[in-house]
């Protein structure tokens, strides 16, 4: 099962124990950090899609630029815990490292929304999404409720727990193989739902590939490497 679940993660992530959670006896396919980002870009899409649902016309343009600068500040947070645990300046934990990839997990998938809406059949381009910041504070609180509850409860979850981000990152990656096949116009849905199904099994295709094909590039890659070297060994210490 280990095997199973590192494999999804192979060619993305570092996957050193030490900074990756366990429950009975598995590891995550992916480091703590990592886990939050996709997390948090899965529960971005997922809450507003559901925030959205009522309203026919969805807005395909991006927030205004005060939300925008938010959510580049979500980002902020990881940038300085892996920058200033990586030089050495200060020592960091598998807790921060969730919260604060999942923070920039929110603000990045919050930039991805307008882009999906815009793919919907009544999308409007002339509407912004969390147009107020009451909007956009109700968003951010049912992002991180559930995530907060995750991490809580991920202990007590058996197998499906580490499940969880395997199929977080998974739909991240066919979502964005999703918009860049959606580029080309004849393979914009347009509400057709059978044009729908053939973008998600293609894009669904697409992210297995992937993973499978930067998963044997890693193995390549250490494989050409003098035995007994690490090159994940700076950033494990």
């Amino acid at each position: 099962m280990q095997s199973f679940l590192y494999f999804f993660g192979h060619g993305f992530c570092h996957q050193l124990p030490s900074r990756s959670f366990m429950v009975d006896g598995l590891f995550f396919s992916v480091c703590s950090r990592d886990t939050g980002i996709y997390l948090g870009l899965a529960l971005a899409i997922v809450v507003a899609f559901f925030l959205y649902r009522r309203i026919r016309e969805k807005p395909s343009q991006l927030p205004p630029l005060s939300i925008v600068l938010i959510c580049a500040l979500l980002v902020l947070p990881m940038a300085i815990d892996a920058i200033s645990s990586y030089l050495g300046f200060r020592a960091t934990t598998n807790t921060i490292r969730y919260i604060t990839g999942l923070l920039a997990g929110i603000g990045l998938g919050t930039l991805v929304v307008p882009s999906l809406f815009g793919l919907t059949r009544y999308a409007r381009a002339d509407r912004r999404i969390f147009e107020t910041a009451v909007s956009f504070s109700i968003y951010l609180a049912a992002c991180l409720l559930p995530a907060t509850l995750f991490y809580i409860l991920y202990p007590l979850m058996g197998l499906i727990a580490p499940l969880i981000p395997v199929i977080a990152f998974v739909a991240i990656l066919s979502i964005l193989n999703l918009l860049v096949l959606s580029m080309s116009s004849r393979l914009q849905p347009d509400g057709n739902w059978r044009r729908w199904l053939l973008l998600i099994a293609l894009s669904l295709a697409m992210a297995l590939f992937e993973i499978a094909l930067l998963g044997l590039l890693r193995e390549a890659l250490f494989a050409l490497l003098p035995d007994g070297v690490n090159p994940w060994a700076i950033i494990g210490s």
